[in-house]
């Protein structure tokens, strides 16, 4: 099974703006595929709400992904988790 957490923040600072839930996803191998989606080793943000309930427990239900709920700054659905960090998109 999946690992899952409480959301965390994927923003830092006080001024973060609003932000929406999603769920950070990587895969333990180099490459793997769920939920129609390509999943590598480096963290894929998504939003909760470009994901369809079966989606969503295809990805926190499989083994062969890490996957943890995120509050997600609005603005940027898809990205890269280092992208938040650096500002790029």
């Amino acid at each position: 099974m999946a690992r899952a957490t409480q959301n965390k923040p994927a923003a830092s600072g006080k001024d973060a703006g609003p932000t929406a839930p999603g769920i950070r996803v990587r895969s333990f191998g180099p490459l793997f595929h769920r939920a129609g989606r390509q999943f590598t080793s480096e963290s894929l943000d998504i939003l909760l709400a470009d994901l369809t309930e079966e989606q969503l427990a295809a990805i926190e239900g499989e083994a062969r992904l890490s996957s943890q709920r995120i509050d997600m700054p609005l603005g940027g659905a898809e990205h890269n988790s280092d992208d938040l960090s650096t500002g790029g998109e």
